[in-house]
């Protein structure tokens, strides 16, 4: 068999894929021990940003979880799922059709063009606005 090669993920960025998968299986607690270093050490870190505010959504703070999505997406390198996020919490506040609403569901397709979710909520938008 071909020879595996092995490639080394740095600390941070496997503390923040374990956070992340601790907040998928609703292990908060664990997700928040892990994610406190990380927000100390490295406060303006976008995918830092993006998981504290994973974080304070399932901690039902939606005030902190909006800051901390904010705060990532002023970062060039801002992942599209933190802009979809952010765009769920806006549609919350401010309504389906808000154009706020449409530019971060937009920005989240420019940064993750296979990003279904925000595809579906694009088209909900256009329909709901009587467009085909």
């Amino acid at each position: 068999p071909a020879a595996v090669e092995e490639e080394a993920i740095p600390e941070a960025q496997a503390l923040l894929a374990v956070a992340d998968l601790a907040l998928r299986v609703g292990s908060v607690k664990y997700a928040r021990a892990l994610l406190t270093g990380a927000e100390t050490a490295h406060p303006d870190d976008p995918g830092v940003l993006h998981e504290t505010g994973l974080l304070a959504l399932a901690s039902h703070d939606e005030a902190g979880a909006r800051a901390r999505f904010e705060k990532a997406a002023q970062s060039t390198s801002a992942r599209g799922q933190t802009f979809f996020e952010l765009a769920l919490l806006e549609r919350e506040r401010l309504g389906v059709n808000a154009p706020r609403v449409r530019e971060l569901l937009e920005e989240t397709v420019l940064r993750t063009p296979n990003h279904a979710e925000a595809y579906v909520l694009l088209g909900q938008k256009e329909e709901s606005q009587g467009r085909p």
